[in-house]
């Protein structure tokens, strides 16, 4: 094992064995204290609470994450529009982004029906040869002050297509 790899186990390990609901202010003190070369893989490996914002447009609630950051500004899954706004942010192709609508929806109706509230966002992105996705579901609940009730789910998919076949949201998401 490198040297490098230890390091990150030695963060990773100490990162288990912290409070959970300090996440945050403890990735940061570490990033603060570890080598700097460390600091992208402690970014990729340490999940981290999902931050919730509100489109401008639709004043509706989304997720934040990695999948919809282009820089310092997020892409909303309802107006499909960055904010803080930026003019040349990745976008879905338009047979995908009709597919990102529906799949929004399809899990906004799940998430009521089986979490009981919270907020869900879907986001898709074009890659050769098909496209990928991230689902996102955050439920808050009553909790303790020690341990505030809160669930978080992240679910990653890839989609490969063969030539000229076109995706539909039927056969993906029912």
């Amino acid at each position: 094992m490198s040297k490098q790899n230890k390091r990150l186990d030695c963060c990773l390990d100490l990162m288990r064995r912290m409070p959970p609901q300090n996440v945050e202010k403890n990735l940061s003190d570490l990033i603060q204290l570890a080598p700097e070369d460390l600091m992208e893989d402690l970014l990729a490996t340490v999940d981290q609470p999902l931050k919730v914002s509100i489109c401008p447009e639709t004043q509706r609630q989304y997720l934040l994450c990695d999948y919809n950051r282009d820089g310092d500004s997020y892409r909303s899954p309802w107006s499909n529009k960055y904010d803080p706004p930026l003019a040349d942010g990745a976008i879905p192709s338009g047979r995908l982004r009709k597919l990102e609508v529906d799949a929004n929806n399809a899990f906004n109706q799940y998430r009521e029906l089986y979490y009981e509230g919270g907020i869900s966002s879907v986001y898709l992105w074009d890659i050769d040869g098909g496209f990928a996705g991230v689902v996102l579901i955050k439920k808050s609940g009553e909790g303790s002050k020690k341990n505030p009730g809160m669930l978080g789910f992240v679910a990653r998919f890839l989609k490969l297509m063969r030539k000229n076949q076109v995706p539909q949201s039927s056969a993906v998401f029912n």
